[in-house]
């Protein structure tokens, strides 16, 4: 029956679209510590959605899903960091809260999730309601973001070459 369907073909057809999973990438924010320990809202360039996009597939979005955001240091330090991130989107002026951290600098040399700490595990990570609606909506409507941080170091003096990472992981499914 088998070699049937093989050589003398079963009559399928697909009549319907299919959706493919698409990775979000390139939603990523790295803020160098300037030596003061302090760094004020510094915001990436606005980020496109072709560049965390695969320009490849359609326009038509068809689902959104965040599956996490972490953070992480670069660099040794031996003091504590504590911040928060914020995403923003080029038709809007307020930028939307994504999450607050607060740790020894040693803690998120492993990075900090997101998602751990809406699980209800230990985290150094504070999610912030509405967050994840922002990004999906913005994702969904193709529309610019900016990741920005407001970030302190401390004991003083900091030394150079620390950077804090904040990073978006998720997927878009679209029609190719």
């Amino acid at each position: 029956m088998l070699a049937g369907f093989a050589f003398g073909g079963s009559g399928c057809e697909i009549v319907e679209g299919f959706l493919v999973a698409v990775n979000i990438q390139g939603l990523v924010g790295q803020y160098v510590i300037p030596p003061t320990g302090i760094l004020q809202d510094l915001c990436t360039e606005f980020i496109t959605p072709d560049d965390y996009l695969d320009s490849d597939f359609s326009d038509e979005i068809n689902d959104v899903q965040i599956y996490d955001i972490r953070i992480k240091t670069e660099g040794a330090y031996n003091g504590t960091v504590s911040g928060e991130i914020r995403a923003m989107r080029d038709d809007l002026l307020n930028p939307q809260v994504v999450l607050t951290f607060s740790g020894s600098w040693e803690d998120f040399k492993t990075p900090q999730s997101w998602l751990q700490a809406r699980a209800g595990n230990p985290s150094h990570i504070s999610p912030q309601d509405g967050a994840i609606a922002f990004l999906i909506n913005a994702i969904r409507e193709r529309r610019p973001l900016r990741i920005c941080a407001d970030i302190s170091a401390s004991p003083l003096p900091v030394p150079a070459g620390l950077a804090v990472t904040a990073e978006v992981f998720g997927q878009v499914r679209v029609a190719p």
